[in-house]
């Protein structure tokens, strides 16, 4: 092949002319055959003087070879009839790969550091380029030096894995040095084990407010972020600053991009200063450690790229824990405190009650008419490790951030059997086999505190009995963290038990139990469990597309199945857009309505695995929607909105 190129091009005459080439890397990712996207590079063969530039050609990675760029080269000179007396290329490591193959067609390579022929590739490039997020050199006075120095520092951040310690709930106040506009307090991104990185805010008002989806303070604030992602999520100049000057990378998925979003949608690169700020703020919360984080206050003095900087930085929410003070803004958890408020007062009234001697049903019923709206009022001490450690744990509830973490190890200090202090302990962590395990040790712990007698004894009738509910929520956690580690069959069989224990099932967990059937390939125990009539549901997506994806699975593209898809999309005509969606999944909402784009973002959150690996179903879901559409058929029957 390579003496067969090296004919071709001593078949065309030579002209005395000096040639320019340059390769550019494609400002944009390709997906191949195999799925797998690839930036391609594409190289420019021509003459400035003549005016003659080749047509383009790009390259796959497996394709930039020795042979795959001679003979593109090869061609853009059949393609000007001729071949060049010289060919000057700016990239050193070119020319000396071309110099001794060229020579046998009497073609001699040079390197040159400026070349008119990068105007073109600049222009090209320009034009493909479409991303609104600038890359790090476009921030003010930002140069590969300092870009390299950030790099260096975000890479030591996500590599200490602060999230294991930290969730976004834990607003970080930076006390010194003194922040850029906009950057006086952050959080850590991660727990939850989808973003990482960290986000900042103006003020603990600003981050109140968007926690409760209140109006933010000024239609002209700009919020800062940095995420890490994949390659082909950074802006394209980013992802060159990395590939040429080797800049330092912690995970092949961590890729750091830090930008400014502001009013009109614009975007904006960090300033020199705020980059270096950040450089040193990410050092400091890499070496933070976790005794550090119990303080509620500490400092670092780190190393940056500017001079050493002393970091002051303080938990604000754990310090008024600390202090004795309240958690400040709950709105964001009402629903769950709600919840746990209603467990409290049905444990204190227990409590009451077995004090009392009630003579007749109606001496208790006259009882707990007078107490249940005040409950706590007269509540006797616990009397037992594990009543105290679960007051501990109403405690825990109602906190928040760090403080939850100190409460839940202080719950099991005073009683190992607290299954809702391992609970705790397990949601805020992003490893989940770490979370399996802590889980495990909860249902271990439930099964303790609630003895052989109430498993005997109270089958049916789980959950209506409220010390059951701390192991009913440790079993159910165990079964998602065994679903994210792919161990499906192990999932399902505890969803099932905890639907024979509490048939009424008020945790809705046959609502995750159907995926799970669907993807084991259970389609008769997934079939039964949609026609028993004590979960009948004409209106969750859920059950609406379950039901739909059964039929495809049973029957193929039958007319029964796309009938019950129609009827899913009349129901939710969002869920497809957010299943076919390439731009992955959006982040679920804290609450929904049914036939909302709110429940398709939790449904597709919680079933874009089993879609996505069921062959043929995406497909089928899209063809039925646009035959759909071409049959005019109205998508719902319901006047909705996106937002």
């Amino acid at each position: 092949m390579f003496n067969e190129l090296i004919d071709r091009l001593n078949r065309l005459v030579q002209k005395e002319v000096t040639w320019q080439g340059i390769a550019a890397r494609f400002p944009g990712w390709i997906t191949g055959e195999v799925g797998e996207p690839y930036r391609p590079t594409f190289f420019l063969w021509g003459d400035p003087v003549g005016k003659w530039i080749s047509k383009p050609k790009m390259l796959r990675p497996d394709e930039a070879s020795l042979e795959g760029i001679l003979n593109n080269l090869v061609s853009a000179c059949e393609e000007a009839r001729g071949r060049p007396k010289q060919l000057a290329l700016k990239d050193p490591e070119l020319a000396i790969l071309l110099r001794q193959p060229l020579a046998q067609a009497g073609v001699a390579v040079v390197h040159r550091e400026q070349l008119e022929i990068e105007s073109v590739a600049k222009h090209l490039t320009r034009n493909f380029d479409s991303s609104p997020i600038p890359g790090l050199l476009k921030g003010q006075d930002v140069d590969i030096d300092k870009a390299r120095a950030y790099a260096d520092a975000a890479a030591h951040f996500y590599r200490s894995r602060l999230w294991e310690h930290l969730i976004d709930d834990d607003l970080i106040q930076i006390e010194s040095p003194q922040a850029p506009p906009g950057l006086a307090f952050t959080c850590v991104m991660g727990a939850a084990g989808r973003t990482y990185g960290i986000a900042f805010t103006e003020s603990l008002a600003a981050r109140d407010r968007l926690m409760s989806n209140g109006p933010p303070a000024s239609q002209k604030t700009w919020h800062w972020s940095l995420t890490y992602d994949i390659a082909q999520h950074v802006p394209v100049p980013d992802h060159d600053l990395w590939e040429d000057h080797a800049f330092a990378l912690a995970a092949p998925d961590a890729y750091p991009t830090i930008m400014g979003y502001g009013p009109n949608h614009q975007y904006s690169a960090p300033s020199a200063p705020a980059l270096a700020y950040v450089e040193g703020l990410l050092l400091a919360l890499a070496q933070t450690t976790e005794d550090e984080i119990d303080t509620g206050r500490w400092e670092k003095t780190v190393q940056t790229i500017g001079g050493e900087i002393t970091y002051v930085l303080s938990l604000p929410d754990l310090l008024r824990a600390l202090a004795g003070k309240s958690a400040g803004n709950l709105e964001t958890r009402q629903p769950f405190l709600a919840q746990n408020s209603m467990e409290k007062a049905l444990l204190n009234v227990k409590r009451l009650m077995r004090t009392q001697k009630f003579t007749s049903a109606a001496d208790m019923n006259q009882f707990l008419k007078e107490h249940m709206s005040d409950p706590d009022k007269l509540a006797p001490e616990p009397q037992t490790p594990l009543e105290r450690a679960q007051d501990v744990m109403f405690e825990a509830f109602e906190a928040r951030g760090r403080r939850q973490v100190q409460l839940a190890r202080a719950a099991l200090a005073i009683c190992p059997d607290c299954a809702d202090a391992y609970v705790m302990l397990a949601q805020r962590g992003s490893d989940p086999e770490r979370a399996r395990e802590l889980f495990v040790k909860a249902v271990a712990a439930g099964e303790r505190a609630l003895g052989e007698e109430v498993f005997r004894d109270s089958i049916g009738h789980f959950w209506g009995i409220t010390e059951t509910r701390p192991y009913m929520r440790a079993r159910a956690g165990l079964a998602g963290a065994l679903e994210k580690l792919g161990r499906y069959k192990e999932a399902t069989d505890h969803y099932r038990e905890m639907l024979r224990l509490n048939p009424g099932d008020n945790q809705g967990i046959r609502y995750i139990l159907l995926p799970a059937l669907l993807h084991g390939r259970h389609l008769h125990e997934a079939h039964r469990l949609l026609d028993d009539p004590q979960y009948r549901d004409d209106s969750s997506a859920a059950w609406l597309y379950g039901r739909a994806l059964l039929a495809f699975l049973r029957e193929g593209n039958s007319a029964g199945a796309r009938s019950k898809l129609i009827a899913a999309v009349k129901e939710n005509p969002y869920v497809p857009s957010v299943l076919l969606s390439t731009d992955g999944l959006p982040e679920s909402p804290r609450s929904y309505s049914p036939g909302s784009p709110d429940e398709a973002d939790v449904y597709a959150n919680e079933v874009n695995d089993l879609w996505t690996k069921a062959t043929g179903a995406l497909e089928w879901l899209a063809t039925t929607v646009r035959e759909l559409k071409k049959k005019k058929i109205p998508a719902t029957s319901k006047k909705k909105k996106r937002r």
